[in-house]
């Protein structure tokens, strides 16, 4: 992991006690050939019948090993095995752990949770992890 960054966070409403929790979460992939680097970023909005109170995005970065990298890259394009995605997305959504409990410490909102993700479900299958030569 080379970087972590805090790319949205917001407490929108004052409290949220007694009402039933809502977590959705998006997932997403970028990188950069150049620098050998690949950067997941994580979404969580916390709603209660249907009004949004907690917003957070974050985003890791992670520096593959050139030997690993040029596993990656294939004629048609970039092949980033669906296993390693997963593997980055885990340990971004921990990351996201630690960001909610901190950013929240002292307010009514520090008992809030990001539950157990399965990620795997949240991904393309694998031969759709294809990028194609920039």
């Amino acid at each position: 992991m080379s970087k972590i960054a805090i790319n949205q966070f917001a407490i929108l409403k004052d409290s949220c006690q007694g009402k039933a929790i809502t977590l959705s979460t998006e997932l997403s992939f970028q990188y950069s050939a150049e620098t050998r680097q690949i950067s997941c970023e994580v979404g969580y909005r916390f709603t209660t019948d249907e009004e949004l109170f907690l917003i957070l995005k974050s985003q890791c970065d992670f520096a593959i090993h050139p030997d690993d990298w040029a596993t990656f890259e294939k004629e048609d394009g970039l092949h980033i095995p669906k296993s390693v995605m997963e593997l980055l997305a885990v340990h971004t959504i921990g990351t996201s752990r630690g960001i909610l409990f901190c950013k929240t410490e002292g307010t009514p909102f520090n008992s809030l949770m990001i539950p157990p993700i399965n990620v795997a479900g949240m991904m393309k299958d694998e031969d759709e992890n294809v990028a194609p030569h920039q």
